[in-house]
């Protein structure tokens, strides 16, 4: 059981990093957002059809396709 232990401890560890990165994802005060039309443009430059956009928890939520149809 003890060699266990160390292989657990690491796993944990990576747990708490994971949380703790996703606390500063979408941070970024409304005043100093990107503007839709600008995001949109952005996307679209790379290929993609824009079929909704929103915002979530502080960060714009892009839906859309690609020429091969995927999402």
């Amino acid at each position: 059981m003890t060699r266990r232990r160390p292989a657990i401890a690491p796993a944990f560890c990576a747990l708490g990093v994971g949380s703790a990165m996703a606390d500063q994802r979408c941070n970024v005060p409304l005043a100093e957002w990107q503007p839709r039309a600008a995001l949109q443009q952005q996307v679209e430059a790379q290929g993609w059809l824009v079929t909704r956009m929103r915002t979530k928890d502080g960060c714009y939520r892009v839906h859309g396709t690609n020429d091969r149809g995927e999402r």
